[in-house]
């Protein structure tokens, strides 16, 4: 669900505290003299930079270091540029009024930037930032509201810096913490992604001369029409992308021959130089894009790629299938669910468990017997057609899901209480919104440490949760048991936002062990989507 679908009926009227008028302001009610909305900053402002982090990651301090430099840069330069302009030289010389109409610089130049941080009251954080600065209050949104919005800023990795351009409600980009390191002073500022139209020119291939010698051919992109494509983020000098080479290798082959429709592997390199790249690409039997530093960048931030190795799956128009093509090819080494379009419900497993962060996920924990497993499957089909991500929707800001609402419960309001009274009356929420991707579990130990790791370790099965990761909270049925209308009810408390949420739990568990094979950190990063995921630049 995009952020413009939802900023009349859930986000326009959140309010805001001005940081930089309550920290001038004096008294105890300093905090609430200094309140605004959310709409009131955009009627104001040209672009509003949301920064989503935690306030006592070192990540915080750095990137509001790295954005005041930014902008104080743009500034400057802006400024320098008016300032010895000849049109304002000859309006100075003959004493023109200024116009009132505003040039380009000056509308990018009109920006703010609002602080989302769960860990901070507001009247404690400290920001040495000289423009409109605005803090979300953790209280301010109900749980509902705060994963409509994450998701719709496309808040993937946490710190987040996302840009919105104020009249048109569109995101320019959410990879504003690359665009920093990138950009420093601001000069491509407000960084707008690059079209998706991004396959054109040549691709190469790994041919064998006459001589037995490996060497580079140019094929054409056009050649990957109707081609369902896995783009490979990688690079030499890090060991999981070796690794992870191998274990495609095993697949890529079976794949090609085994898939209904033409499949294909291109390599994006990170690698740090082109001699690297070279010399691993010959490793590969797939194709490669150029090793063109320009190119290579805009793939990356057209589909939110932030670390090494990484695998997202396109579908022939170039859609994104799912950012998560590293699992899937691993898990579907044969095809057997080619071209893995997105499903209405999934077993948690190792291979599934990282879909968690992409949407609200229904889980129904059992035992995991062969019995357990279809009852888990025959009480959940019913409320697939109703409340499931829609298996064609691809990413959580493209959510095209038809009108859904259930009939068999009786819900017939898609606001909580709480947000009712705050939006406009013609403010329409799509009906859409809110849906969940479903989850059961199998007789896998993966799902007991799982259990564990959202602190459920002793809890008695059957038990269903609701997890959003994005947000940070999960809800918890407590009723005894488990059936279709404490299951339909249990859905209907949490999307009217009476439902009774926890944040998720942060165990400390040795990095050491393995579940399934992948350390528990790993697993704890996937759940809890705690760490920031730092795009590795060459």
């Amino acid at each position: 669900m995009s952020f413009k679908q939802l900023y009349e009926p859930c986000f326009k009227n959140i309010p805001l505290v001005n940081l930089s008028q309550q920290l001038q302001a004096n008294g105890s009610n300093a905090q609430e003299r200094c309140l605004t909305t959310l709409g009131s900053v955009f009627k104001s402002s040209n672009y509003v930079i949301f920064f989503i982090a935690q306030s006592s990651s070192s990540a915080f301090q750095e990137t509001i270091a790295s954005l005041q430099t930014c902008l104080r840069g743009r500034r400057s330069k802006s400024s320098s540029l008016s300032s010895n302009s000849s049109p304002a030289k000859f309006k100075r010389l003959f004493g023109l009024k200024k116009s009132k109409k505003t040039s380009l610089s000056d509308e990018i130049n009109n920006y703010s930037i609002v602080v989302i941080d769960d860990e901070t009251n507001p009247v404690d954080m400290q920001m040495d930032i000289d423009c409109a600065v605005f803090v979300m209050p953790h209280s301010s949104i109900t749980y509902i509201t705060k994963g409509r919005l994450l998701r719709a800023l496309r808040a993937f990795h946490l710190p987040c810096l996302t840009v919105v351009e104020c009249q048109s409600l569109s995101l320019t980009t959410s990879q504003g913490r690359r665009m920093l390191t990138e950009d420093p002073n601001g000069d491509a500022f407000p960084w707008h992604d690059p079209p998706k139209s991004v396959f054109s020119g040549p691709i190469l291939k790994n041919v064998v001369d006459p001589s037995g010698n490996k060497k580079f051919e140019s094929v054409d992109s056009s050649s990957l029409a109707h081609c369902i494509k896995a783009i490979y983020f990688g690079a030499k000098w890090c060991p999981p992308c070796r690794s992870l080479n191998k274990q495609l290798q095993t697949a890529y082959e079976k794949l090609r021959s085994q898939c209904q429709l033409p499949f294909e592997i291109i390599y994006c390199s990170l690698d740090r130089s082109e001699a690297s790249f070279e010399e691993h690409f010959l490793s590969m039997p797939w194709l490669a894009f150029p090793f063109t530093s320009s190119y290579l960048h805009d793939l990356a931030r057209i589909y939110d790629v932030n670390g090494i190795p990484s695998v997202i799956l396109l579908d022939e128009e170039n859609n994104l299938i799912t950012r998560h093509g590293r699992s899937v090819l691993l898990s579907d080494p044969t095809g057997k669910d080619f071209p893995w379009k997105n499903q209405s419900i999934y077993e948690l497993n190792e291979f599934t468990v990282n879909r968690i962060g992409d949407f609200p996920s229904l889980i129904l924990f059992t035992e995991g017997t062969p019995e357990d497993t279809e009852f888990s499957i025959q009480l959940l089909k019913p409320f697939l057609s109703i409340y499931a991500t829609n298996p064609n929707s691809n990413s959580p800001d493209n959510d095209k899901h038809g009108d859904n609402l259930s009939k068999k419960s009786g819900n017939t309001q898609s606001l909580s209480n709480s947000e009712s009274s705050l939006i406009e009356s013609d403010a329409i929420l799509p009906s859409n919104v809110d849906h969940f991707q479903f989850f059961y579990t199998g007789e896998d130990p993966f799902c007991d440490y799982i259990l564990e790791s959202l602190g459920l370790g002793q809890a008695e099965l059957p038990l269903i949760i609701i997890c959003d990761v994005m947000a940070g909270h999960m809800a918890i049925c407590d009723k005894p048991d488990v059936s279709e209308t404490i299951l339909a009810d249990f859905i209907n408390e949490y999307r009217n936002g009476r439902a009774n949420v926890v944040p998720l739990p942060y165990s400390n568990v040795p990095e050491t062990r393995k579940v399934g094979g992948i350390p528990v950190n790993v697993i704890e990063h996937l759940i809890c989507n705690q760490q920031a995921g730092t795009m590795v630049t060459k």
